[in-house]
């Protein structure tokens, strides 16, 4: 098997705002597959602005300055002042923490798109403020092939939003000299550094 092994190693980042209130298969086609990553992508959200509620209706905006794929957005209310704020969509509510999550979602966003994020719910009577964090959701790298075209299994290694360490596969065809985007689905605790290869 000839491939070149390259890793690249990157930082994870988080957005938020709030407010008071591997070994290849051949085609076929004679020679060896020669993968090499020549580039890292990722989602890259951006919290812009966070409108007054209205009527119940939460509304934030956030800009991808990333590549094409997933964000996950999560509200939150504030209980107490001088609560920590969450680093995490899937921040848990530990007692006394001073936030509790009301609801995330995933959404696909296109690279550079700003859109506007509605969100229904009930502000609590004890809450104190909310609070919105948009963090990526989709990582990945381009994958060169020098050679005949062949199955790339790439690894990412990165720390889950839990503070654990965690890896993801994915293998992917790559034809005879071409470049293609190989993407994992993953949350990557912000803060923390990720990397991926060819296995």
């Amino acid at each position: 098997m000839a491939f070149t092994r390259r890793k690249f190693l990157q930082s994870t980042a988080l957005s938020s705002i709030g407010l008071t209130a591997g070994c290849s298969a051949l085609d076929g086609s004679g020679g060896s597959p020669e993968f090499e990553l020549v580039e890292t992508l990722q989602t890259d959200a951006r919290a812009i602005s966070l409108a007054n509620p209205s009527r119940g209706r939460f509304t934030f905006t956030v800009q991808n300055a990333g590549t094409d794929g997933d964000i996950t957005v999560a509200l939150f209310w504030q209980l107490s002042e001088g609560a920590t704020e969450p680093e995490t969509v899937d921040h848990v509510s530990l007692t006394g923490s001073g936030f509790t999550r009301e609801r995330e979602r995933q959404l696909f966003f296109e690279a550079g798109e700003r859109r506007t994020i509605e969100m229904n719910a009930s502000l609590p009577e004890d809450a104190v403020g909310y609070y919105f964090i948009a963090q990526a959701s989709t990582y990945g790298a381009n994958v060169r092939n020098d050679g005949s075209g062949g199955q790339a299994e790439l690894r990412m290694d990165y720390t889950a939003n839990q503070g654990i360490g965690a890896s993801e596969t994915v293998t992917a065809y790559i034809g005879a000299d071409s470049t293609e985007r190989v993407l994992f689905d993953v949350m990557a605790r912000p803060g923390t550094n990720w990397e991926i290869e060819v296995v």
